[in-house]
């Protein structure tokens, strides 16, 4: 499947929500029942930002924790998670990026903390606490930004939804944005949705 393409089969729809376009964040935010397939480490894992101007930095030599940035000095690194993927719902592999927020929330640890702590330091080789959740089933909460950019903003387990919501969290199902009706086309015709064989998820 091409970068940026979600086929209608990757949406979920849930008990409260299954799709919301927002304008104003020029993005369509929706959950879907999904597991990582593999990580692309073409980019590393993470990245470092000056504690004072947001911009990356760079270690002062190859392996070091001493970070510098051009415009700042003495600075205190900030380490974020970012980091491509495939997810997948069975059917449907999708390349999508985990930032800080939406990996925090998968792994329950911090970047600072799987650098620092534990000594992960090197960006192309991935900690055994992220490999641990590849094939592992999740709500992921997606973000389809402007042109096509999707986004893992939050990650949820399956038994914790179902436990806040005391039901099921909702099934796979084909679903797409809602569009103007066509004047042309007749109201009185059944829709793809009621056609037979097709279940009413919601």
């Amino acid at each position: 499947m091409g970068e940026g393409v979600v086929s209608n089969a990757f949406f979920v729809q849930t008990p409260n929500m299954f799709l919301r376009n927002d304008q104003t964040q020029h993005s369509t935010r929706f959950r879907c029942h999904a597991q990582i397939e593999k990580f692309d480490l073409n980019r590393g894992w993470f990245y470092v930002q000056c504690s004072t101007c947001d911009k990356t930095v760079y270690p002062e030599e190859a392996g070091s924790l001493k970070f510098v940035c051009k415009d700042d000095e003495d600075i205190t690194p900030k380490f974020l998670y970012s980091v491509n993927a495939i997810i997948t719902d069975e059917t449907t592999p999708t390349e999508v990026t985990f930032f800080d927020e939406g990996m925090t929330a998968l792994l329950k640890t911090s970047c600072v903390d799987l650098i620092l702590k534990h000594g992960y330091t090197d960006p192309k080789s991935l900690p055994q606490q992220i490999s641990d959740v590849i094939g592992i089933r999740k709500i992921m909460h997606v973000s389809v930004r402007r042109e096509g950019h999707i986004v893992v903003t939050n990650v949820t387990d399956l038994v914790e939804t179902n436990n806040a919501q005391g039901s099921s969290v909702g099934t796979l199902a084909s679903a797409v944005p809602p569009t103007t009706p066509d004047p042309k086309v007749n109201i009185n015709k059944r829709s793809h949705a009621d056609s037979p064989g097709k279940e009413n998820a919601l």
